[in-house]
């Protein structure tokens, strides 16, 4: 069934009116035969209509009508519009789904931080292994959540959430007849001879704890579905966090902080590494080359590139205030709702993508009393016009072939400071021999032993000596002139440069 959604009903709007103006008597939008809007131009509507049929992945979904539109070629000109509108349904269908993407992978970054956070407070096995049962029904939406452990010269223990199963006792011995203690197992209710009463489906996934004889996860009865290779991976991440987290409770309890803090870092680490790009794009016109160093194991720099069309490309770099966990969570939020917000069937500018980022984020920042800088610039592979903002980042170098370098300013504060930015896109090109620095501050604020920065002023001419070589070149001559100034100090904060040189 057809909707109209914001997405398309300006444009429907607009062909509705540019029919009325040419002189039909009245256009309509149908679906099912149920009227959905209707413009008139006042006078009586004539007999003759005309229909042409909307479609959505070759089928029908509605209908254009117009009365009174009796000139030639009237009937092409309806059968365009439907065929317009037609191409705008999968545009929302696609909005949608980034948008449930987008929410999805919130939740379960904040059920992640959750399940960490409630397993700080726990100090024995039992109260562990519950905490992490709740978190994991939540997270994989099955029916049931069990946990089963046998240690050494101990009781088996064995954790049922939220209520004992019937069948609870089958289930343990199936566990302990597994024939690999490192395989994850997918049965369903007509395996093993056992009555499809029983369960509808079971993921059983062992995992390793040390000097136990076993141990294993399962979810019992996935809700209204069958269990996915995301609840694949995720199961596994859970089972894999309770190994560890048993074992810093059996064996460790003086320095649990310690390594609890170590696990928690693991994860943020491995779901950060997992959001950047590991190698840049092939872009029509530029050489690309990229280096992130960060100063711990959870970094604050962040940069993305994502492509609007086939013909235009966003370059994103940011830097998130603060570290840990909380600046790790706001990282992955942001670099997800930047990628909905650029990913708009109508192709958004980077002012526009600034502002409604901000406008979906400003809460979370505030909360967590963090901002971000970011600077996102909008390549056309066709014209070679570079358009950009910048929220609050720096530096940002460009230089033209055979110009002096120059500094490319924020006219915009950070991101999670204030909730509405006043932004403006601003325009440049890469051509032949072109340069474009992108960097965060862990480059220019690199200190010395005398505590003096290397600066951006520094920086600025060191782009504009090295102009003429590669982007490679640039970018190894950069972090090798950093890492001199700063050498005998420890790196304190993270080194991000994207480097840019037009082909």
């Amino acid at each position: 069934m057809l909707e109209l959604q914001p997405l398309y009903k300006d444009q429907i709007n607009t062909l509705a009116n540019a029919w009325i103006e040419s002189g039909a008597t009245s256009f309509s939008i149908w679906s099912q035969d149920r009227l959905l809007e209707k413009w008139r131009n006042g006078h009586p509507e004539s007999d003759e209509t005309i229909h042409s049929l909307i479609r959505l992945n070759g089928s029908s979904v509605g209908e254009l009508r117009v009365t009174g539109a009796n000139w030639r070629g009237a009937e092409k000109r309806l059968h365009a519009d439907a065929k317009l509108i037609s191409s705008l349904l999968p545009l929302e269908q696609k909005r949608k789904l980034l948008a449930e993407e987008l929410v999805d992978a919130r939740d379960q970054l904040f059920n992640l931080y959750s399940l960490i956070d409630v397993t700080r407070k726990t100090m024995d096995i039992s109260s562990l292994l519950n905490a992490m049962s709740a978190e994991a029904k939540k997270m994989i939406e099955a029916q049931k959540v069990f946990f089963f452990l046998e240690l050494e010269d101990q009781e088996p223990i064995t954790v049922f959430y939220p209520s004992p199963a019937v069948h609870t006792e089958y289930l343990f011995n199936l566990v302990q007849s597994l024939p690999s203690k490192n395989k994850t197992f997918l049965f369903s209710g007509s395996q093993n001879g056992v009555e499809a009463s029983i369960y509808k489906n079971l993921l059983l996934i062992p995992f390793k704890v040390y000097k136990a004889k076993s141990a294993a996860l399962g979810f019992l009865n996935k809700v209204n579905n069958e269990f996915s290779s995301a609840d694949l991976k995720l199961g596994k991440s859970i089972a894999h966090y309770a190994g560890s987290q048993i074992e810093n409770l059996h064996f460790i309890r003086s320095n649990i902080e310690m390594v609890r803090s170590e696990t928690e870092f693991e994860l943020a680490q491995q779901i950060q590494e997992s959001l950047l790009p590991k190698d840049p794009p092939g872009i029509s016109g530029l050489e690309l080359q990229i280096a992130s160093q960060p100063a711990s194991r959870i970094g604050g720099d962040f940069y993305d590139f994502v492509y609007q069309s086939s013909q235009k490309v966003n370059l994103v770099i940011g830097d998130i205030s603060g570290k840990g966990i909380p600046a790790a969570l706001l990282m992955a939020m942001t670099l997800k709702v930047i990628r909905s917000e650029t990913n708009r069937p109508r192709i958004p500018t980077p002012d526009v993508i600034i502002s409604r980022s901000n406008d979906l984020l400003y809460q979370d920042y505030n909360d967590a009393v963090m901002f971000s800088t970011i600077f996102i610039g909008q390549y056309d592979v066709v014209t070679r016009d570079f358009r950009y903002a910048n929220a609050g980042h720096s530096p940002v170098i460009f230089c033209s072939k055979g110009q002096k370098a120059e500094v490319l300013k924020a006219d915009s504060t950070p991101l999670g400071l204030f909730s509405e930015l006043k932004i403006k896109t601003r325009q440049i090109q890469i051509n032949t021999g072109d340069v474009l620095v992108l960097a965060t501050d862990g480059i220019n604020e690199t200190s010395n032993l005398s505590a003096s920065l290397f600066g951006i002023s520094q920086l600025t001419k060191l782009v504009e000596k090295l102009s003429d070589h590669s982007a490679l070149e640039i970018k190894e001559a950069i972090l090798q002139a950093v890492q001199t100034h700063g050498a005998g100090k420890p790196q304190e904060d993270d080194r991000t440069v994207i480097v840019i040189k037009g082909l």
